[in-house]
């Protein structure tokens, strides 16, 4: 049997780095990652980092889907996804085929050619629905993304012959994928991207399928796409995180370059979810912690003091116990 190494894993939302910020950047001759100046000890000292690519790396050539609201990541992003050890991309979103399947396609050959995982999408069904399991330290960390359907949700489903995301929809199988994977793996990570914008709370269905997840196998369930912060929840030793709402995401211009964009003033706070392993599981309150923390005005991510941070977990909790 390996020797399993302690790790530190790290859970984020939504990551796009893009819009008005790429646009300072460029106009005031500033490296593109200079938002994550902040963070870089931080997401440099985690083993492995989960997070959502919210939207493509390349938009060049590529039959835009029409939709009000575009979004990609400059490529120069893949500097910041490699600050971790590991990190995992889930592409099961709305936006990853913005801008067509072949800058999906794109986006996957770029981020394996610099070492990082991606996880959710693909040019068929069984690419996007395929699992991945990591070995790093003596653990097999296996991980599943999918991308729900519903009212302000419409991702490109995968299907026999026509690339896409790996879908919430027949969650039967949904949980039969985590009962096999399981199997094979010492952890489990599922990355979900679902429930309602700017809402703070999930759906009784979610609730419900959530803790679902748990029993199958799950050791956490990750989910993003409300772009706010959702409870979290212990559940059987497992970590429920119904939304993580943003690593990053700056104000965006709608199409054809129209007003700038910032969706909620929950738009500008992140966080970042952090666990151990071994020592953090059977899960606990005091098996995590999290990194938080706003957005100034020059769009640098700039994490909270103690007594800031106190005030965030103190709304955390009241998210928790609602």
């Amino acid at each position: 049997m390996n020797r399993k190494a302690a790790i530190r894993l790290g859970f984020a939302g939504d990551l796009m780095l893009g819009g008005e910020a790429s646009r300072h950047a460029e106009e005031n001759g500033l490296d593109v990652t200079y938002p994550f100046k902040a963070l870089h000890s931080t997401l440099g000292g985690l083993d492995v980092l989960f997070l959502n690519l919210e939207g493509p790396l390349f938009t060049s050539n590529g039959r835009a889907m029409m939709k009000p609201l575009l979004l990609a990541n400059h490529p120069q992003v893949i500097e910041v996804l490699k600050l971790p050890r590991i990190c995992v991309c889930s592409l099961a979103n709305n936006h990853s085929f913005d801008y067509g399947a072949d800058n999906l396609i794109k986006t996957q050959r770029h981020l394996e050619r610099h070492g990082i995982y991606h996880v959710g999408a693909g040019h068929s069904m069984a690419q996007a629905r395929r699992p991945l399991i990591l070995e790093h330290d003596g653990w097999h960390i296996g991980c599943l993304a999918f991308a729900d359907i519903g009212p302000g949700l419409r991702p490109v489903v995968a299907s026999n012959g026509h690339a896409g995301c790996s879908s919430l929809r027949t969650k039967t199988a949904v949980l039969e994928a985590v009962r096999r994977l399981r199997k094979r793996v010492d952890f489990l990570v599922i990355m979900l991207h679902w429930g309602l914008e700017f809402h703070e709370y999930p759906s009784v269905a979610q609730v419900r399928f959530a803790r679902a997840l748990v029993t199958a196998g799950a050791h956490v369930v990750a989910g993003h796409h409300p772009h706010a912060l959702q409870p979290l929840e212990i559940r059987n030793g497992a970590v429920i995180a119904y939304s993580l709402g943003h690593l990053y995401m700056p104000p965006f211009r709608s199409r054809n370059n129209g007003p700038v964009f910032y969706p909620r003033p929950a738009s500008k706070e992140f966080i970042l979810m952090r666990l151990e392993l071994p020592g953090g599981f059977p899960a606990s309150p005091a098996a995590m912690d999290v990194v938080a923390g706003g957005v100034d005005a020059h769009f640098r991510l700039r994490p909270y003091n103690r007594i800031a941070l106190q005030r965030f977990a103190t709304r955390l909790d009241a998210l928790a116990a609602h």
